[in-house]
């Protein structure tokens, strides 16, 4: 039978892979991909489409585009 790997987080607890998708409700893709750089359990709990650095959302089309008037952004994107 194959061994169960388990981690141990900078609070000195130690979470199988599948408790840690239940304690922090992320994929377990975006748990391995985490913990490559952090074993903080708030840092692994973050919501998804925030940086890192500093807590702001990810810029979002309307967020970069919201200045634009009807004519640029046709230009842009659309045909003319």
């Amino acid at each position: 039978m194959a061994e169960i790997k388990s981690y141990m987080l900078n609070n000195g607890k130690i979470y199988t892979i599948k408790e840690l998708e239940i304690a922090t409700g992320l994929d377990r893709q975006r748990l391995y991909h985490r913990m490559r750089t952090t074993m903080d359990l708030s840092e692994l709990s973050r919501p998804a489409g925030y940086r890192k650095g500093d807590d702001q959302r990810v810029s979002t089309y309307d967020e970069i585009y919201k200045d634009l008037s009807p004519k640029q952004i046709k230009l842009l994107f659309g045909k003319w």
